[in-house]
């Protein structure tokens, strides 16, 4: 099945400040209640007056994407896409494992990539940023290994992100450091943590903050937080991860 990817360029806000010493005011629309020593605050109105709040148009500025027709403009999967500064779009399209780069309009300039194990090529592409100018990543969740693009299309090089001690990490984010090293995040979902194996049953999988240079060599663990968590089942042949 194909389905249109809509583009909606907007701004929401929704945001309510506490401090430590404030009480709740009975019109404010929110209640703070304790929880076995957890401060809870509760919010069950917006704080602004009606007709004032920031709200995302019902119609799209930018449009990109058809139920049938050019390829190119045809979506099953949109995992990830980037506005580049000059108002394009960049975006990842895991139904065909392709890299594709749309004008600010929306009009479609190339596609890079394909579904492989090769370089350049991907498996299961999850992660897409953007380096300055507009140098593009894309983390491949399926092969390990991060991918880097000209803003052409061009693909350039590959490295594998490895860790020690930590099988292939599922990277869900990625940042850069002023250093022009890069930052990531591991989902915190997967099994593949040191400190839990593969055992069955509930968990709470670790996520690693992890920090690597601009080769993908592994600098150092940033933080650890705790993950999602997730039931570990048998699957014959395999272990399945399902996070409620």
């Amino acid at each position: 099945m194909r389905h249109v990817w809509q583009l909606t360029i907007g701004i929401v806000i929704v945001a309510s400040m506490l401090s430590c010493g404030e009480q709740p005011d009975e019109a404010s629309g929110y209640s703070v209640r304790d929880s076995a020593g957890v401060r809870i605050v509760e919010s069950t109105e917006p704080m602004w007056s009606e007709g004032s709040g920031w709200v995302v148009s019902s119609e799209p500025l930018v449009h990109i994407g058809e139920a049938e027709g050019d390829p190119h403009y045809l979506f099953s999967r949109v995992e990830s896409g980037r506005m580049l500064p000059a108002g394009a779009f960049v975006m990842v399209e895991r139904g065909t494992n392709t890299l594709r780069r749309y004008s600010a309009k929306g009009v479609f300039e190339w596609e890079a990539a394909r579904e492989g194990d090769g370089p350049g090529e991907f498996r299961i592409p999850a992660v897409l940023q953007v380096a300055k100018p507009d140098t593009l990543l894309v983390f491949d969740g399926g092969t390990g290994r991060l991918s880097v693009f000209s803003p052409r299309g061009i693909f350039l090089r590959t490295t594998s992100l490895r860790v020690p001690g930590i099988l292939t990490p599922y990277i869900s984010g990625i940042a850069f450091a002023d250093d022009g090293g890069m930052v990531a995040l591991t989902s915190g979902s997967s099994p593949n943590t040191p400190d839990k194996g593969m055992e069955l049953g509930i968990r709470r999988p670790l996520a690693f903050v992890l920090r690597f240079n601009w080769n993908g060599d592994f600098v150092d663990t940033v933080a650890v937080l705790p993950g999602t968590e997730a039931e570990l089942f048998n699957a014959s042949p395999g272990i399945a991860v399902d996070a409620p």
